[in-house]
């Protein structure tokens, strides 16, 4: 006769866990007896500098290490225990519980500790980024055309100075001015043409400055 099979060990763990969780719930929330609020020898503790120190059982943060209800040490780690029941609830499980129970603290206390990690982070990054915003260049107010602005004598385009200018060229005692190579090429292949062009656009930049402007 086949026996009936057992729940798989990680279930029966994790059950067995569950129910003494519970257990000592319910009894931490009963009141406790003279006895059983006063510390068992050695239970004071150091608490670890950024970390908080959770009960091993209940989970709830314990503000002060030295005055946890007793502590016991379990794979080379000090675990923290909030009333005496949890205490007794830890002592009395077995290895395989109480590696549960502790790999279960360690984790909720590292993520205690990465949160705060992050806000601190967060914190340090919004400081920081002001100080290397990039701050965009400022843009020159364009300036207003006067008679002295130079413009490309093909394609009209402004020039910001002589100097500046891709060209130029002298036809009729007159100095033209362009505003690349290409423009050069094209006002000598007609000179005449271009510089008729060019002169008859200048008088009318000139007519139109002359003009006072409507109120």
């Amino acid at each position: 006769m086949l026996c009936k099979p057992s729940l798989p060990g990680v279930a029966r763990v994790t059950a067995a866990l569950t129910a003494l969780t519970a257990l000592a719930s319910t009894l931490c929330a009963r009141p406790a007896t003279a006895d059983e609020t006063k510390p068992p020898a050695g239970a004071e503790g150091v608490r670890t500098a950024g970390a908080p120190v959770l009960c091993a059982v209940r989970g709830e943060e314990i503000a002060d290490a030295s005055k946890a209800a007793g502590k016991s040490e379990f794979g080379g780690k000090t675990y923290h225990f909030c009333c005496p029941v949890c205490v007794t609830t830890f002592s009395k499980a077995t290895d395989t519980e109480k590696a549960v129970f502790a790999r279960r603290t360690d984790l909720r206390t590292e993520r205690i500790v990465l949160t705060q990690r992050a806000r601190t982070v967060d914190a340090e990054l919004a400081a920081l980024n002001p100080a290397l915003a990039v701050k965009k260049p400022a843009v020159a107010a364009p300036t207003k055309p006067s008679a002295s602005t130079l413009y490309c004598a093909i394609t009209e385009e402004e020039i910001a100075s002589k100097e500046e200018a891709g060209g130029k060229a002298v036809y009729q005692s007159k100095t033209y001015y362009f505003c690349c190579g290409g423009c050069i090429t094209r006002f000598n292949s007609n000179p005449a043409k271009y510089a008729a062009e060019a002169d008859a656009r200048t008088a009318k930049r000139a007519a139109a400055l002359s003009r006072k402007p409507a109120r």
